[in-house]
């Protein structure tokens, strides 16, 4: 089971950068997200898990239509 250190001077700026991550994710499924973190997860890992899930920054007015066929190049 993972425990918080309260010695950790980053876990703060973790918990703070968890938030926006997640924030990032409900603005791109249009708020429809479940979260579930389980016990046995370090933050550093809950971290980790978000940031490695959400795709690269992206223009939204740029994505194509759907069957459009147009390609843009990963940024």
């Amino acid at each position: 089971m993972a425990v918080d250190n309260p010695n950790d001077p980053e876990q703060e700026d973790r918990e703070t950068r968890i938030r926006k991550l997640k924030h990032q994710a409900e603005e791109l499924t249009g708020g429809s997200i479940i979260s579930v973190v389980s016990e046995d997860y370090s933050p550093e890992v809950e971290e980790q898990f978000w940031s490695r899930s959400l795709p690269l920054p992206y223009d939204r007015d740029r994505l194509p239509q759907s069957g459009s066929g147009e390609q843009f190049p990963i940024m």
